[in-house]
């Protein structure tokens, strides 16, 4: 299979693999859904404050929980009276409301603090029961259980000797004036992502970062939870949106790889003209272990190598920079490439951070983008 086809063929394989381009360190939200818990509620606290009193047979709706450990030994595994007031706990939840569970981590070194659960529903006898671990290295550490019965009045409380727990449901009037607003969020994130089109001169290849829709679309469930019709309907059309670019950017790369200059052949261009002189090399020790590629810029004018921007992009629209080492000198590399240079022609060593990749992408100030096959 030639190089050309093997790259066809990897990009119609990411289309199903990859949801969207890479954008960066996982949000605080992507980690809680990764752990499958509830999306929590910001200002939960004030949630629980503001929660009205309630009785009947059976309550649902999104309920917020203050959990509270009682002071009696250090977490730190220290000891003294210093633990006492320090040593708290990393405590990570399990909490049953009736016949919803659910694991939520909490926050770090904590005596107190407020867990959600959305779209949950608890009957007349039914428990509430809380188990809380200290998070550890190597073994969680385990801090106290607590139970109550729901007897059909709200707040609920399940007291234990450590853990004391008490739940109350957020007030559905409350959620109804807020679901509109955090909705309306998610629409003006997901016009953005429906509008993006790929942009193969942009570093970002024209994606816009997903991770805004994503956290408004949180907010918004940690409200009526996640199987809200409202919520499910605008989680597929993110879904939706990512598809659509993935194909889009799809289609730009290929045409890209199609119409890339091979290796050997001259992208013509002013001030600069460029060739990729051979496959990328790895066995360069002037190169110092990393691997990289030379490329003959022909120059029509004075010019500095500052003007041009190198980087790999590979099928599934990731991207990985490269570094103008210096001018090949043989069995060296002259390391000085930022002064202005004469007309005329000069061989450079690019370092390759993705030795694997078959395109590398050069943008120049002045002449737009080239693509050249690398092997």
């Amino acid at each position: 299979m030639t190089t050309r086809a093997c790259f066809a063929f990897a990009v119609l394989s990411f289309l199903s693999l990859v949801p969207w381009p890479a954008h960066g360190q996982p949000s605080w939200r992507e980690l809680s859904r990764s752990r499958s818990e509830p999306p929590q509620l910001e200002g939960a606290s004030a949630y629980f404050d503001t929660a009205p009193p309630f009785e009947g047979p059976s309550a649902e709706g999104t309920f917020v929980c203050r959990v509270e450990i009682a002071r009696t030994r250090s977490y730190d595994g220290l000891g003294g009276a210093i633990t006492r007031n320090y040593g708290a706990p990393d405590p990570t939840v399990t909490l049953q409301l009736g016949r919803t569970r659910a694991t939520i981590h909490g926050p770090e070194d904590a005596w107190r603090f407020y867990v959600s659960v959305p779209d949950a529903r608890i009957r007349r006898r039914e428990r509430l029961t809380v188990r809380v671990v200290d998070r550890d290295v190597a073994v969680d550490d385990p801090v106290g259980d607590a139970v109550g019965r729901f007897d059909g009045r709200l707040p609920l409380v399940a007291e234990g000797v450590v853990v004391t727990t008490e739940c109350r449901r957020v007030d559905p009037e409350e959620l109804a004036r807020r679901l509109p607003l955090a909705l309306a969020r998610v629409d003006a994130e997901l016009a953005r992502l429906t509008a993006a089109t790929p942009n193969l001169d942009r570093d970002d290849l024209g994606a816009i970062d997903p991770t805004a829709a994503l956290d408004a679309l949180y907010d918004a469930a940690a409200l009526v939870g996640w199987e809200h019709p409202e919520i499910a309907r605008r989680r597929a059309a993110i879904d939706e949106a990512s598809t659509r670019f993935t194909r889009l950017l799809t289609e730009a790369l290929v045409h890209a790889d199609a119409s890339a200059t091979e290796v050997g052949a001259s992208s013509v261009g002013s001030p600069f003209s460029l060739r990729v002189l051979e496959a990328p090399r790895c066995d360069v020790p002037a190169l110092a272990g990393r691997c990289g590629v030379r490329v003959a810029v022909e120059l029509d004018g004075p010019a500095r190598f500052g003007e041009l921007r190198f980087d790999t992009v590979r099928p599934d629209g990731a991207r990985r920079t490269t570094e103008l080492v210096g001018f090949d000198r043989g069995t060296t590399i002259e390391r000085d490439t930022g002064r202005r240079l004469p007309r005329g022609n000069h061989v450079v060593w690019i370092a390759l951070d993705d030795p694997e990749a078959a395109l590398l992408r050069v943008r120049a100030v002045r002449g737009g983008t080239r693509w050249l096959v690398l092997r």
